[in-house]
């Protein structure tokens, strides 16, 4: 028997015909419920920063471009409620085995860059001590995909410290 990686519900596996007569050999890691809380981007959103429901470049990314700064990412889901969970118990409490929740869909987003070098932003020595795993490498992993650590980090305030500052 196999839980949900995020409420330990029992997964149901194997339960549609068409699935054992093609195969499918996606794993799932967590039960259909909490799929449901993540919020899948749009067709609609910003071509640069992937911000929902943007039909056009949005204000925030006319503002970095205007101060010569090129942004430019990808993003498969919303940050909402439920990300902002995973988020926590992945990369605070180092639930590792959360990472493999969205191996397979990063792999396969990062398909049409198979000429490229992925390089995963590095975490310092003190956050990695800390956490017990780099975040991104871990995915990169369980995803399967080859990648190159170049940059090391120093050792400074974590950004979600950063922000409680300003408040």
């Amino acid at each position: 028997m196999k839980e949900c990686l995020l409420c330990t519900k029992e997964l149901k596996t194997g339960e549609h015909f068409i699935d054992l007569i093609i195969m499918n050999q996606q794993e799932e890691w967590i039960c259909k419920e909490c799929k449901e809380g993540f919020e899948q981007i749009g067709e609609i959103h910003c071509p640069r920063c992937y911000k929902d429901k943007e039909e056009k470049v949005c204000k925030d990314c006319e503002y970095w471009i205007q101060k010569g700064n090129m942004v430019e990412h990808e993003a498969l889901y919303r940050y909402n409620a439920a990300m902002k969970d995973y988020f926590k118990r992945y990369k605070f409490e180092g639930d590792r085995l959360l990472g493999m929740v969205f191996a397979c869909e990063i792999k396969k987003a990062l398909k049409k860059y198979k000429s490229y070098t992925i390089i995963p932003t590095p975490i310092s020595h003190e956050k990695k001590q800390e956490r017990g795993f780099n975040q991104v490498s871990t995915i990169l992993d369980f995803a399967e995909i080859k990648y190159n650590s170049l940059f090391q980090k120093e050792d400074t305030l974590a950004q979600s410290k950063k922000q409680e500052k300003k408040d």
